[in-house]
């Protein structure tokens, strides 16, 4: 599970070694998913893009497919890595956090007061941090 979403940190730079001596820097940015009556939503925090589909995963893979979409033609098009962030307002981060710590709540209220009783997963919210 990811826990990192409370953090106001737009921007994180991951180093990942390949074999060789080669040293790619990726960009990390944070993603939501969140069910919203028949649909789910999800957002990318720090790029401003938003994805609806049928379900959580379906939201997830499509908004990661946008995401590398996004930063490839931006790349493309000479814009430089650190101009890419565009994150939502902060009134609309902060709606989007409370309905994520709320579904976090509902959560694990939910697995305290089923122990033992499960009958299946219905999952409300997906939180990662995708890597470009």
């Amino acid at each position: 599970m990811f826990y990192y979403w409370w953090k106001e940190r737009t921007l994180e730079m991951a180093q990942d070694t390949r074999q060789s001596t080669e040293t790619v820097e990726r960009l990390a940015v944070r993603c939501i998913a969140l069910k919203d009556g028949e649909l789910c939503k999800a957002v990318c925090v720090d790029l401003g893009l938003y994805v609806q589909s049928a379900t959580l995963r379906e939201a997830m893979t499509e908004l990661e497919a946008l995401i590398r979409s996004y930063v490839q033609d931006a790349l493309d098009a000479g814009i430089p890595p650190e101009r890419l962030l565009r994150p939502i307002p902060k009134e609309e981060r902060a709606r989007l956090y409370a309905k994520l710590f709320w579904a976090e709540l509902r959560a694990w209220l939910g697995d305290l007061l089923r122990r033992g009783r499960r009958n299946g997963s219905s999952a409300t919210h997906e939180t990662r941090l995708c890597y470009v």
